[in-house]
Formats: structure tokens, sequence, C-alpha cells
């Protein structure tokens, strides 16, 4: 969140080779997460898509549904990147139906804010400041805010939303999507349900 990946990068080189000599599976998936998101984070999209996807596979072959929730955040953040915004929507929507299922608010902020950037990039400007409005409203429930590393990411699509509403239609949709539940905000551009947690 600090931004600082020369130490990232040494600090994930380590977790893994320490998962991989006892066997951790978990921090081999982690690592893997973390290290997509950092190959994001400098341009490197393929190698982003692999770790993003191993991740994903070994937190599901574990049966780990709270990092499967990360990891399927971090792929989704991949295929945004890769404009693939029909898998990326399938990605934050499974992730949201596992993350609501175990509780766990964070990720489903998270999630809301990615889910966001994606529909507004296809046009649904007033869903998109709907979800960032319902995103805050949790957020500033459990005290935390949007990681530095991904502010840059979220204001600019914060900005291009700005260009296609007035001030007036952004606040109304903001502040719907903080005031009604997320089951509303979700199938506020006609999404049924939540898909059932995998």
């Amino acid at each position: 969140s600090q931004n600082d990946q020369t130490s990232v990068r040494s600090l994930l080189e380590e977790c893994l080779t320490l998962s991989q000599e006892i066997g951790f599976k978990e921090g081999i998936a982690a690592s893997f997460c973390l290290s997509g998101q950092l190959a994001l984070s400098q341009g490197d999209i393929v190698t982003a898509h692999s770790l993003a996807e191993e991740s994903v596979v070994i937190y599901k072959e574990m049966g780990h549904r709270h990092g499967t929730a990360e990891a399927l955040i971090a792929l989704g953040k991949v295929v945004t990147a890769q404009g693939d915004y029909a898998l990326a929507r399938k990605l934050y929507e499974e992730s949201l139906a596992i993350s609501k299922a175990l509780g766990e608010q964070w990720v489903i902020a998270v999630c809301l804010v990615g889910l966001g950037e994606v529909v507004s990039t296809q046009g649904e400007y007033a869903w998109a400041a709907q979800l960032w409005g319902a995103a805050e409203a949790i957020r500033n429930a459990i005290g935390i805010s949007i990681p530095p590393v991904e502010r840059n990411t979220y204001e600019r699509a914060l900005a291009d939303v700005h260009t296609h509403l007035t001030e007036q239609d952004f606040a109304a949709r903001w502040s719907e999507g903080r005031t009604i539940t997320l089951e509303q905000v979700l199938v506020a551009q006609g999404q049924a349900t939540i898909p059932p947690p995998t």
C-alpha cells in the first residue's frame, strides 16, 4: 500500500521461496496474487495475468474462500487492463458472492470499486457512481481507505464519470449507493442476484 516496489518484490520473492520450501500453499498463492498486482502496476500484463490466474487456481484447490475472493479481484484488475470487461465483471461478481457469504466487508468494498471502474468503461456511469457510493459507505463504516497504490486508477475513473454526468446526477447516484443495500445497488442495472459462491 505504500508503493515501495523494491521492498515489495524482495519480500514477495522471500515469501515464495520459503512457502515452496515448506509446502505452504497459502503462502505460494498469496505470493502469486501480490506479485501479479505488482506486475500489473509495472505494466507487465502478461505476467500479471499468469500470476493472478495461478493464485485463483491454488486458492480454489485449497477451498480457501477468502484467498479466492482476493485473487479474483487481482485477476479482475488484470483483465480490466486487458479490456475484457465482460470477464472482469464476472470475476468481481464471483468475488462479491464469496465475500458477502463470508461477511468480508473490506473485500466487498474493493470489489464494488473495481466493478464500478469496469462498468464506467462500458458507459454505465450512473451505476458506477452508485457502486462507488456503496463502497464509500462500507469503507467509512469499517474505517478503511483506498490504498495509495490504487488511488490514481480510482481517481481517473471518478474524473471520467464526472465528465459524463452532471454534478447533480453524480451526487444523487452516489448518495443512493450510500443508502441502499448491497443487493439493491447490484440490481440497479438489471443484475438479478449476486451469483452463488463457488
